[in-house]
């Protein structure tokens, strides 16, 4: 590929025919970043790993599951984009790209404007924002066409937003927040990638009552209802930030480690029901990736009433709601003890997000925004 970082396409994506593909399709670099942790884990499983190439990294990171791994990509490919992903915080795989490139720059930031500069894309889709300081945008706004971010968390406080051309989030309270700062935002709920569902299709549901995510400050109500629950019936729990739990706290005897990637969708698909609640930042607005990962790999999705919810589910039919921590108990309660209804709503809520919910879908409309 002319210009391109790695010369890597989406596995999935080029085995297809790319839908309104052109001889000269736009090129596309989709920019994001792992969870330290992650990476502190993953490179330990894997000895040796950060001795080999950049593109033998790449892939091992990006087949990994873990966070957007290729599913953005993919789908631009699909949508007639020439699309590579960028792993921008990963030091030794930064490391490695500099290494095969000639490069001098030594901190992963610097080897990611390097990587920029050189693939000199028409789009440059920021995943994260923490990146995108005043300094980091100028220096590679001359060689990009177009600069898109898109944030579904807390935003950064160094990120600069006037350096982007387009923002977008799940939250609507962000979108309004920008546009109302002059800025262009649109709406995209987040997704997921039917090729999952095919990966963990042969696990059996042998958990019950299962939550699957971050424990921290920043997510305070989140553990007001999970211990709520843990204390009025059986809950298994896995994710990062358990040590910030209080010490007495009825969550730690449930907690089983952090499950990264693809032994999340793991334990996602030997859940009967599994538990969302959203970070606070969310303000009462149905939008995170649980949503779409819990009802894609079939678990029956317990989450907070939203006044949005019932624009991606159908409460009853396709999801269960709750409006708080007794009644979040008692819903787990009941479905544990009626697990055909569990399993009818949970079927139908697979079907919903398979059907509609996916990065090809979402980001068909996205590509002709960019376009």
């Amino acid at each position: 590929m002319s210009g391109s970082v790695s010369g890597r396409v989406s596995s999935v994506a080029a085995a297809a025919d790319p839908v309104g593909a052109t001889p000269e399709r736009a090129r596309c670099l989709v920019v994001t970043a792992c969870y330290p942790a992650f990476l502190r884990d993953w490179y330990g499983a894997h000895p040796g790993l950060e001795g080999q190439t950049y593109a033998a990294q790449l892939a091992s990171l990006v087949g990994s599951l873990f966070g957007d791994a290729d599913f953005t990509s993919a789908a631009l490919e699909r949508a007639g984009f020439a699309a590579e992903d960028l792993i921008y915080n990963c030091p030794a795989l930064q490391s490695a790209w500099a290494r095969e490139n000639g490069s001098p720059a030594t901190d992963p930031v610097a080897v990611l404007v390097e990587q920029v500069r050189r693939a000199a894309p028409d789009v440059l889709y920021l995943y994260e924002l923490g990146v995108a300081t005043r300094p980091f945008l100028e220096a590679v706004r001359p060689s990009v066409g177009l600069i898109a971010g898109q944030i579904a968390s807390p935003m950064p406080a160094e990120t600069w937003l006037p350096g982007f051309d387009l923002l977008f989030s799940s939250f609507p309270h962000f979108v309004r927040r920008f546009r109302q700062a002059g800025l262009t935002a649109y709406e995209q709920p987040l997704a997921f990638d039917p090729r999952v569902a095919a990966r963990v299709a042969g696990e059996e549901r042998t958990l019950g009552a299962t939550f699957v995510g971050g424990l921290s400050p920043l997510h305070a109500r989140r553990g007001e209802v999970l211990a709520r629950v843990a204390g009025k019936t059986a809950l298994d729990l896995w994710g990062y930030g358990a040590h910030t739990l209080p010490a007495d706290s009825p969550l730690r005897s449930r907690h089983h480690g952090e499950a990264w990637g693809l032994e999340m969708f793991r334990v996602l698909a030997r859940s009967r029901i599994t538990l969302n609640v959203h970070i606070d930042a969310a303000e009462c607005c149905a939008n995170n990736l649980r949503l779409f990962e819990a009802t894609g790999c079939g678990a029956l999705l317990v989450t907070e009433e939203a006044p949005n919810l019932p624009d991606l589910f159908e409460p009853g039919r396709e999801v269960v709601t709750y409006r708080d921590p007794e009644e979040c108990a008692a819903t787990v309660r009941y479905y544990l003890e009626h697990p055909r209804e569990a399993e009818t709503i949970a079927r139908a809520g697979q079907e919903r997000t398979l059907r509609e919910h996916t990065y090809i879908r979402r980001f068909a409309r996205t590509a002709d925004v960019l376009r």
